[in-house]
């Protein structure tokens, strides 16, 4: 369900505690994203406000997001004006999906001055806007120019707000009900909740709900829909929450996840599937060069049957057909000659090239190994973005800086580095269970908080996450588990009898000079497993 002006109305009653508090610290975790951390009399909280656009919102929020190293220019105006500020309200405009919260703060003067901050809920026309006291822009998170939008939005302009919808507000102006169309009669009705309210014939038990609401996930046909009350229409099962914001903070965990991810590691996934297509193309070319060098005995060959016509051979000719003693069947050759050179220089030059093509044919069997190399090397680092979260993400980038592949980041500040987060589980019989999430991840699972006797695991022949089960004894249940999680964080996740070695880490080696991650390994054993997320969310994680 989207959040809408009824769901709006709804989180407004529920955030009204929060008018009094003061803003004791400002972050902006990712580009369309801005938490507000208040304290008042007592109680700490976290405002989130978003204006992405696909899931623009307010609320709570108990969830912490990794924030950036240096703050976005919208955070730094942000903690200029509203540092220390008191929130006084929440204020909708009729039943849109447009909210603003009025801060007072205290000038350098000693003057306490009114703030609004303006959060524009509309899709791809999201938006959150600092006022002055004189409804001038300070700031957006989100500038639009006069060529981008009819209404533009740029520091020191005055606000102009979005054009009115029209329609009715239900709460004030309730008319004669025709429930076909009650998504075009009022306003901040969504689709979704107008075939609700067509449902049940009733408008004002929704209205009622969205002032005492009760927080659910209905779940129909696979897709999950959050509401302020139970969608019956789709009722298929309902999940129940305490607030509005724990149901937004369990709805929108993995997807704002996933989404921050993403814009944190779209150039470097860009710069790999460079890397990779690039590389594949280069193999491809020295592959086709190899396949005309292993024409070289054919030269060995015509150079040793010129010498044995000698007598045959005369300046001028283009050519010579004689009997190539190599076949079987002493099938006849014939010879392109240099017709301003004697026999003796025409065999020499076969000789000549032969050993070119003999070197050509060393230099790109090492050039192809070196390429492919490189293709797998990229293929695992992009199993890894594809696993990545936003705690570990830095340390891809760090693996692709130490690599020589990206300039390092120049930061203003000089930070010690992450401690790398490694994921580690619990086997049903208590055995902990160590999964690398990328290449530095994986060679320090390994080599660093592995012993010998430890069980090492991996997808056979594909990209994947090393595993290492923490124990010199091991149960069929808790190797069964292992290699669940090895399929799992492998590109074949989404197989079926997913091929996992397993062997001693004792029999896992480092070759010298190997990029990170890489490693070979022998005396190992084979199993099938089939993963998949039902499963991997019951092994308990640590």
């Amino acid at each position: 369900m989207a959040f809408d002006g009824l769901f709006l109305h709804s989180m407004i009653r529920e955030l009204e505690p929060l008018v009094g508090a003061r803003i004791t610290k400002i972050h902006q975790p990712s580009t369309r994203e801005v938490i507000f951390a208040v304290r008042h009399f007592n109680r700490s909280a976290r405002l989130l406000c978003s204006a992405h656009s696909i899931y623009a919102r307010i609320q709570e929020t108990t969830n912490i997001p990794q924030n950036p190293q240096e703050p976005p220019m919208f955070c730094v105006v942000l903690r200029k004006y509203l540092d220390g500020a008191t929130i006084e309200s929440f204020k909708q405009i009729g039943n849109d999906r447009i909210l603003h919260i009025e801060f007072r703060n205290t000038n350098d003067l000693g003057d306490r001055i009114k703030y609004t901050l303006v959060l524009e809920i509309m899709g791809r026309h999201s938006n959150i806007i600092l006022l002055d006291q004189n409804n001038m822009i300070i700031d957006a998170i989100k500038h639009l120019t006069i060529d981008e939008n009819t209404r533009p939005v740029l520091p020191r302009l005055a606000y102009t707000a979005p054009p009115a919808s029209g329609k009715l507000n239900p709460f004030t102006e309730l008319a004669a009900m025709d429930y076909t169309t009650i998504g075009q009669t009022y306003e901040g009705i969504s689709g979704l909740l107008a075939q609700e309210i067509a449902y049940r014939q009733n408008l004002r038990s929704v209205l009622d709900a969205a002032n005492t609401p009760e927080p659910t996930i209905t779940t129909a046909k696979g897709k999950s829909y959050f509401s302020f009350l139970p969608l019956e229409h789709l009722g298929e099962s309902y999940q129940a929450f305490a607030t509005l914001s724990e149901l937004l903070d369990y709805y929108y965990l993995h997807l704002a996840e996933a989404d921050r991810i993403r814009e944190q590691t779209k150039n470097i996934a860009a710069f790999v599937q460079n890397q990779i297509t690039k590389n594949q193309q280069k193999l491809k070319k020295l592959t086709k060069e190899q396949q005309e060098a292993q024409n070289a005995d054919i030269l060995q060959q015509k150079g040793n049957l010129l010498l044995s016509n000698l007598h045959q051979l005369q300046t001028g000719l283009k050519t010579i057909t004689v009997d190539n003693y190599f076949d079987p069947d002493l099938a006849p050759i014939t010879i392109d000659l240099d017709p301003a050179k004697n026999g003796t220089v025409n065999a020499n030059n076969y000789f000549k090239r032969y050993n070119k093509a003999k070197t050509a044919q060393i230099k790109l069997a090492e050039q192809i190994e070196l390429t492919q190399g490189e293709i797998d090397y990229f293929e695992e680092v992009a199993q890894n973005i594809s696993i990545a979260t936003t705690q570990n993400i830095h340390e891809i980038r760090q693996e692709l800086e130490l690599g020589g592949y990206l300039r390092p980041q120049v930061s203003k500040r000089k930070e010690r580095p992450a401690k790398a987060l490694i994921d580690s589980y619990e086997s049903p019989d208590g055995t902990m269970i160590l999964v690398g999430k990328n290449n530095l991840q994986n060679d320090m699972v390994t080599f660093k908080k592995g012993r010998k006797t430890y069980t090492w695991l991996h997808a056979k022949d594909i990209p994947g996450s090393h595993v290492v089960i923490c124990s010199s004894v091991v149960s069929d249940e808790t190797l069964q588990t292992a290699a669940l999680l090895a399929a799992y964080y492998s590109k074949s996740k989404n197989s079926a009898n997913v091929a996992v070695d397993y062997t001693l880490i004792s029999h896992v080696h480092k070759p010298n000079g190997a990029k990170p991650g890489f490693v070979i390994y022998t005396d190992q054993k084979t199993l099938y497993v089939t993963p998949d997320e039902a499963t991997i969310q019951t092994i308990k994680k640590l």
